[in-house]
């Protein structure tokens, strides 16, 4: 992604953080140091498999 307007650039800035994850529905599951991207990325993953499936239609 291109932060054109610098808005997340300020945001992880203000966090301390250098990446974010977020969630089809625009919430932020989560943020991450340097270097913490993928353990933020192995916790939803982790959250994914416990999570119990829909009932389907």
């Amino acid at each position: 992604m291109r932060d054109v307007d610098g808005v997340y650039h300020a945001y992880l800035g203000r966090l301390g953080a250098s990446s974010v994850l977020v969630r089809p529905d625009h919430h932020v599951f989560g943020t991450a140091e340097p270097g913490g991207t993928a353990a933020l990325v192995d916790e939803l993953r982790a959250q994914l498999q416990d999570a119990p499936l829909a009932a389907a239609r």
